[in-house]
């Protein structure tokens, strides 16, 4: 738990160090593009403090960046839910962490990453390679986590033994496993972010015309089957 909340943290670090060394270089624009994304993320995570029910203050701590820190405190506290909140803590930091993950990580990775492919050697920043690299990290991370702890519950081991169960149990194969997760899924995602950082170098509109082609080939299964 504590691990996630400082990979969260130093991926928006770096995030914010990005942000302001490209407000204060030859392309501003980058920079607003960089903090637009980044706000977008810290509003839509207000906005998730809303829909659970969480009130006021969990709303205000998404605006400013302090969500992760907000839900993390709660779950290890185990604080009493409040009046009105519609799903418990844990499941809420969960939520908390797939939405830096989905709107800030992938994002701001592959923007970065495609500022870094398009730069010049001399424009190019250690900043930027260490955004980058945040970002899968965090990418890698929250999304192992999420893998074995939906692993372990024993409603889906029990109900779905097909899909859940190959998680180790014992101490040793379980880290094992969960080390070998977190290179493989960032790996995957590094060769991706780097394809396609270079394809939209050649083309944005070739690049965004993969993604969505991406993307509709992901979302037809679940339309064909309803």
């Amino acid at each position: 738990m504590y691990t996630a909340l400082s990979i969260s943290y130093g991926d928006m670090g770096t995030d914010i160090a990005v942000g302001v060394q490209l407000l204060n270089s030859a392309h501003p624009m980058q920079g607003i593009v960089t903090f637009g994304i980044l706000v977008f993320a810290l509003v839509m995570q207000a906005l998730a403090a809303f829909f659970f029910g969480q009130g006021p203050a969990a709303a205000v701590a998404g605006l400013f960046g302090g969500k992760p820190l907000y839900d993390t405190y709660h779950s290890i506290a185990e604080t009493p839910m409040r009046q009105g909140q519609t799903t418990d803590h844990d499941t809420i930091l969960v939520m908390t962490h797939s939405l830096e993950v989905s709107l800030e990580s992938v994002p701001l990775g592959l923007y970065t990453a495609v500022l870094v492919v398009q730069a010049s050697a001399e424009e190019r920043s250690a900043v930027q390679m260490l955004s980058v690299l945040a970002s899968v990290l965090a990418i890698a991370y929250v999304t192992a986590s999420g893998a074995r702890d939906h692993d372990f519950i024993k409603n889906f081991r029990r109900g779905h033994p097909q899909l859940f169960g190959w998680f180790p149990s014992e101490p040793w194969p379980q880290t094992v496993t969960f080390v070998s997760l977190n290179l493989f899924i960032g790996g995957v995602f590094t060769a991706k972010m780097t394809s396609l950082a270079v394809l939209f170098t050649a083309s944005a509109t070739v690049g965004t015309a993969w993604l969505v082609s991406e993307w509709l080939g992901v979302l037809a299964p679940p339309l064909g089957a309803d």
